[in-house]
Parts: C-alpha cells; sequence; structure tokens
C-alpha cells in the first residue's frame, strides 16, 4: 500500500480517533544494550506507514519510533517503539482508497500526523518511565516539516516513509 498527497481539501470532514494502540509484536525495549550504553548519546528515528483501516474513511498510521546510541562504532538498539492510530475520516474526507494507494489530503495529513505523533510521545513517556531513557522524550518537531519530507518523495512512498534522525545532547 502507497499513499499519495491530494491537494484539495473538502469541507465538513468528521475526524474520529476510533483507537490508538501499542502494537507489541514490534515493540523491544533492549535493557542489555540500556545498560551498557548509559550516558552516550541517543539517537531517535521516526518512521510511519499508512494503511486503509478495511472500512469506508478508516486509515491507520502506524508510527515507529527507535532509540539507538553508539557504542564503540556500532548503533546499538536501546528502544523500538510501534503504535497503531486508527482514525475514521468519513465519507466525505477527500481520501481514496485503491488496491495499491491511500490518498490523502495534504491538510488532513497534518492534522492526522499532528494527532498521531503527539499519541506516541505520551505512550513512549509511559513506556521509558523508569528507565534512563525518560530524560530522552519523543522531541517536539514541526509536523510541517514532516510533510516537506513526504512531498520529497514525489507524492509517492511506498508503505513507509524513510526514517528521521533527531540527536539529542
Amino acid at each position: 500500500m502507497c499513499y499519495a498527497i491530494v491537494d484539495n481539501m473538502t469541507s465538513g470532514i468528521s475526524l474520529n480517533v476510533v483507537s490508538i494502540k501499542e502494537n507489541p509484536r514490534l515493540t523491544r525495549l533492549h535493557r542489555w544494550e540500556m545498560a551498557r550504553c548509559k550516558g552516550a548519546p541517543v539517537e531517535i528515528d521516526l518512521s510511519l506507514s499508512f494503511d486503509s483501516g478495511g472500512g469506508e474513511g478508516l486509515i491507520v498510521l502506524s508510527l515507529t519510533v527507535g532509540y539507538r546510541a553508539l557504542r564503540g562504532v556500532i548503533a546499538r538498539p536501546l528502544l523500538t517503539y510501534s503504535a497503531d492510530v486508527t482514525f475514521d475520516l468519513g465519507p466525505h474526507s477527500g481520501m481514496m482508497v485503491t488496491p495499491d494507494a491511500v490518498y490523502v489530503p495534504q491538510k488532513l495529513l497534518g492534522l492526522l500526523l499532528s494527532v498521531s505523533v503527539g499519541a506516541l510521545r505520551g505512550m513512549v513517556a509511559r513506556f521509558t518511565s523508569g528507565t534512563f531513557l525518560e530524560k530522552y522524550p519523543l522531541p517536539v518537531f514541526d509536523i510541517s516539516e514532516l510533510l516537506k519530507n513526504i512531498r520529497g518523495a514525489g507524492h509517492d512512498v511506498r508503505r513507509s516513509m524513510p526514517s528521521l534522525h533527531f540527536e539529542l545532547g
């Protein structure tokens, strides 16, 4: 499944969050590496993928954040956390689903990303509570920058966009 951004936006969209769930199949806390990499600079990657939710107007944004630290010359995984956010956009959202693509209006995509990243930030904070990673919350960043990266991919990104990197000192 791929997605594309559609420039026109219809009015009267009813946006509802259907569910926000951790994806336990993709979530891992690497305690051994965390113990060995304490104090090292942490790098955070964010990736996302889109899928139709199976019903008319449903879309699922799957977000995965990866925390890594450099030990020696090798980047070691500390945490991989994944969450799925399902939205019901209603029948008049401007979203179109074909067998191989999901088309989403750009303004609507920004709103979906904002809600999803905010939810992910809270879930990661809860998950890392009591570990040294609680000092490294998911950074606040400009959603419009995410949209630029998506638009720069030619309006058609296969399953996931490239990871974004944030260095936390």
